[in-house]
């Protein structure tokens, strides 16, 4: 169904659309780079009570949810996991407002069994996700190993013994593992994300921005982890053992190390000389063979995802089904300075990764559509002019 020339809405319910109205329902799909899983939020106003009566919100139904503009859709399969709901609407009738709570449709499919694959990574995922009907963004890695599935399902392997272990020479930074609104399984590593060109620009003008323009930012908020989660991975000591020796040995490595491979003139978001060792990690043995040596240099560098995203915003625009979790996109802000009036922010204004997406159908009485993204960078841009320059952490 096409919405006032502007959106594309559809439910179907066991593959038959429910044709329902855009005033009588809200939906609201959602992607995360930290999640493994896509999800899915649908609300149905049920004023005659059918819906609960036919045993519509039942866990384990399964729905398909489409959303997107004239152009691009974004559809995929969900699972009910659960429901919610609120007060009756009327006296003495079963009617309440229905929150149905969903997960990709991969969720139905896990299974617990035992196995040994002999191989990469990338193709024991390659293998596993063959039967699977979604498309598939599968980075290479590096090593080849016996990887262990011990009564795991599928996503607690990927999660608890693949992932972790996933190692691209090439690309000196940790894997993330999710499923995206758009219906594709990634495995890809963080600079890889970084790395690709960006879906959209989006402004943030100093006036009242067009709902209908999806390049405007509707609005927009600052959202950090800040240094309680983040200062043990400014300067670490990795310990490890020796196989043929058993000693220990140590190295270094700071928060800026990673990705190697980064523009000159980079500044991390932190004022510290970075002279002190705040935190450590022990990673056992030092392997040396193909497959173990790489999950070895996983594990070094597995724990920095949490100091990949040191500056985010939350950010919504009008509905862009571009908008991915994983994609890029560059930011445009303003500031005002004296003598000058409005003036484009050099510091703000940046290339972003998308770490979390929200795409919503909002029925009812408001009948729009709204996407919701958190995007996240580590490192900055500081000019001369900038006092505290000098005082944070240069990136190598």
């Amino acid at each position: 169904m096409i919405y006032n020339d502007s959106y594309t809405l559809d439910v179907e319910f066991n593959s038959t659309s429910m044709d329902l109205s855009p005033s009588s329902f809200s939906m609201s799909i959602h992607d995360s780079i930290h999640s493994f899983y896509s999800s899915a939020q649908l609300k149905l106003k049920d004023t005659s009570g059918s819906f609960r009566e036919y045993l519509v919100p039942t866990e384990g139904n399964l729905f398909t949810l489409s959303l997107g503009d004239t152009k691009t859709i974004l559809k995929s399969k969900f699972v009910v996991v659960n429901d919610e709901s609120e007060s009756t609407q009327t006296v003495g009738v079963l009617n309440f407002p229905i929150n149905i709570n969903m997960l990709h449709s991969y969720y139905n499919n896990q299974e617990r069994i035992s196995k040994a694959y002999n191989d990469k990574i990338s193709s024991t995922l390659t293998s596993l996700l063959s039967s699977e009907s979604f498309d598939k963004n599968i980075m290479a890695t590096d090593g080849a190993y016996v990887w262990y599935r011990l009564f795991f399902t599928q996503e607690e392997f990927i999660k608890q013994v693949l992932l972790p272990s996933a190692y691209s020479y090439s690309h000196n930074t940790p894997f993330y593992c999710f499923i995206g609104v758009d219906n594709v399984f990634n495995f890809v590593t963080y600079d890889k994300m970084l790395q690709s060109s960006p879906v959209a620009t989006l402004k943030y003008f100093p006036y009242s921005p067009q709902e209908s323009d999806i390049g405007n930012i509707l609005s927009i908020e600052i959202f950090k982890t800040g240094s309680l989660k983040t200062k043990d991975l400014r300067k670490r000591v990795i310990y490890a053992r020796s196989l043929t020796t058993g000693e220990y040995s140590s190295k270094e490595d700071t928060i800026d190390q990673y990705p190697d491979k980064k523009e000159k003139d980079l500044y991390i978001p932190i004022v510290s000389k970075n002279d002190k060792i705040t935190g450590f990690k022990d990673v056992s043995f030092a392997y040396t063979r193909e497959g173990a040596k790489e999950a070895y240099l996983a594990q070094n560098i597995y724990d920095e995802k949490g100091g990949f995203f040191l500056e985010r915003f939350i950010v919504t625009t009008a509905l862009n089904p571009k908008l991915v979790s994983g994609k890029t996109i560059n930011l445009e802000t303003y500031i005002t300075e004296d003598n000058k009036g409005v003036t484009p922010s050099l510091y703000n204004s940046d290339k972003f990764l998308i770490e979390d997406t929200i795409h919503s159908w909002e029925g009812f009485d408001k009948k729009r559509g709204t996407t919701t993204i958190i995007i996240g960078r580590k490192f900055v841009y500081a000019s001369n002019s900038q006092s505290l320059r000098d005082s944070m952490i240069k990136a190598n």
